[in-house]
């Protein structure tokens, strides 16, 4: 019988320990972001270009764009994982979920209206990069069959820098969303996870507040920032 106590004790203490992980987790993510975020300062650079694109200064400037975001929801998902991993330990899950909390509720329909703002910032990212491929001939195949018998053309060189840019930016666009869904993602489980009696209330809620005071203003203005690094 001591020793049944003893498990369930050291149980109920790595469970508390997870808890207090993740709350550190909602508090990382705040300052993590905030920091990071000061350092972000998106290309509007319009002077001419040395060979048509200075590579190593858009690298550098699309890293930082990223880089609030950058492995976040694995942090998120790989906590979520250690608590649900916890409540099955100690046997706390709920066999039935809870009713979603109204903060809960309202959570949810917020992070709908997250993915249609993703949506939106997406659409109007294409037509940037559709507007970009217009105005520098990008849609003119000539180059792309020429640049092997025709290194040194001006006009290929430009046609190779451009499409290079298009292409380091329109990757960085890619990750940046799927990032941003995925979070959405982590969300709702840690809703669920509380439903579930594993996690204490609010937690999901708390996480959404800080996507929203930290992630969602750069999200709004995204497509323009992602645009102004082709130019």
């Amino acid at each position: 019988m001591r020793k049944r106590s003893i498990n369930q004790l050291n149980i109920k203490s790595s469970f508390i320990a997870i808890l207090i992980l993740f709350c550190f987790l909602i508090s990382n993510l705040n300052s993590r972001i905030a920091a990071a975020q000061g350092q972000i300062t998106p290309s509007t650079n319009t002077s001419k270009r040395v060979d048509g694109i200075k590579r190593d200064e858009l690298t550098s400037k699309l890293k930082l764009f990223v880089a609030p975001e950058a492995g976040l929801n694995n942090e998120i998902r790989a906590a979520l994982m250690r608590i649900e991993q916890a409540c099955d330990l100690s046997k706390s899950k709920l066999k039935d979920p809870l009713p979603f909390s109204p903060k809960n509720l309202l959570v949810i329909k917020e992070i709908a209206v997250g993915r249609e703002l993703i949506a939106q910032q997406q659409t109007q990212w294409d037509k940037a990069q559709s507007a970009f491929r217009t105005e520098r001939g990008l849609n003119n195949k000539i180059c792309a069959t020429a640049i092997d018998f025709f290194p040194m053309s001006e006009q290929c060189t430009r046609y190779q820098n451009d499409t290079s840019t298009l292409k380091a930016v329109s990757s960085i666009a890619e990750f940046y969303y799927a990032e941003a869904l995925a979070r959405y993602s982590s969300y709702e489980a840690a809703i669920e996870l509380e439903s579930l009696g594993c996690a204490r209330p609010d937690f999901g809620v708390k996480l959404w507040s800080a996507e929203q005071l930290h992630i969602i203003p750069k999200l709004k203005t995204s497509a323009d920032q992602l645009a102004n690094f082709l130019k």
